[in-house]
């Protein structure tokens, strides 16, 4: 039974197939006590269909975090970061931002251009200690 569930929740995810549809193939969901059938079978369509799209929104959300707390000192000297393009130069100069998550939102400003300044962050850190 635990391989014919897997199976099962393999083709909600891949296949796009509902639920109704494998029930008539007498394929069964277990009844939960107190729930009607009808509202297990969506909720567990609604969790295996959505399953990867939360699972990377959730791992964007960890890496948005990350980057909000990673801080930028005030008096950062970006020139001295090799590869930067002259335009997000200018905009990171310009603008200061407080923390790599600030600088990923500024317009023009690359995910190469944040990983070049993460590295830089690191090793002025390193330096410093």
């Amino acid at each position: 039974m635990k391989m014919l569930f897997r199976t099962c929740l393999a083709l909600l995810g891949l296949a796009a197939l509902p639920v109704l549809c494998l029930a008539d193939r007498q394929v069964r969901l277990a009844e939960v006590e107190g729930h009607h059938e009808a509202a297990v079978r969506e909720q567990v369509e609604i969790q295996v269909k959505y399953e990867g799209y939360i699972h990377r929104q959730s791992h964007d959300v960890d890496n948005f975090k990350r980057l909000e707390s990673r801080r930028i000192p005030p008096d950062f000297d970006y020139i001295s970061v090799k590869g930067f393009s002259r335009e997000v130069l200018e905009k990171l100069q310009r603008v200061r931002p407080h923390s790599l998550g600030q600088a990923s939102r500024i317009e023009g400003v690359t995910p190469a251009a944040i990983s070049l300044l993460q590295v830089a962050l690191e090793r002025s850190r390193r330096s410093a200690a």
